[in-house]
């Protein structure tokens, strides 16, 4: 409903969104091959995917803006058109020890109108997510953990300057985190966990290509977490 008959200021990403009351709905074809490889130490799994979508909806710059009470906004202008995607993900664990385990994620993805051949806006870049975590062998009442995160975003190369506010996309960037927490059973029905979480600790200044923030501010800098849970 929202693509259908929006025609307003959205006032948390600082655009004039219209919709198209004339569109039709989506319908989605989609052709999915997986592989799994699997050891005791090592489990590796690929997806590949194509997807034919037609009327596929979509919103874009309309190249103007609009002047409310509020002020000035840039008019997105909500779309459809026969698309076609495709794209791979990897999920791989491998746990050379009984205490760590190493996890690596990763996808990428192609989105065209088929018509034209032009690239879709906002199609999430090529991310590579990996960690590792050491879980040392405890008394079963005490149960720690330490997971290291580091995370690659590359720049979105498959663009088309006419469908942005600005003719160039936010370079990669690298991202480091952590995890540490521990599980304490008490007794036999209460368990207390303990958690410390961090995200961007080096306080990394980047922008998200499909967060429409980055147009006028950087992503989220440091952030630390601590947190206490009692299950009883």
């Amino acid at each position: 409903m929202y693509e259908l008959y929006s025609n307003g200021n959205e006032l948390g990403s600082g655009m004039f969104v219209k919709g198209d009351s004339t569109m039709r709905s989506e319908r989605s074809y989609k052709w999915i091959t997986s592989v799994n490889y699997r050891t005791q130490k090592l489990n590796v799994r690929i997806d590949g995917y194509l997807q034919w979508i037609d009327n596929y909806i979509y919103d874009e710059p309309a190249r103007k803006n609009i002047t409310v009470i509020s002020g000035s906004y840039p008019v997105f202008q909500y779309k459809q058109t026969p698309a076609f995607f495709r794209g791979a993900d990897l999920d791989l664990r491998f746990v050379p020890l009984r205490s760590l385990e190493y996890r690596l994620i990763t996808s990428i993805i192609w989105a065209n109108e088929q018509s034209s051949g032009n690239y879709l806006p906002y199609i999430p870049p090529m991310r590579i997510d990996h960690q590792l975590t050491w879980t040392p062998a405890m008394r079963r009442s005490f149960a720690p953990h330490l997971t290291l995160k580091h995370r690659f975003t590359a720049k979105q190369t498959r663009f088309d300057p006419k469908t942005d506010l600005i003719d160039h996309t936010p370079p990669a960037y690298h991202l480091l985190g952590f995890e540490a927490g521990v599980e304490w059973s008490v007794g036999r029905k209460h368990k207390i966990r303990f958690l410390l979480a961090g995200d961007n600790m080096l306080n990394k200044e980047y922008k998200e290509y499909t967060n429409r923030s980055r147009y006028y501010a950087h992503d989220i800098g440091r952030d630390v977490r601590c947190s206490v849970q009692w299950s009883f």
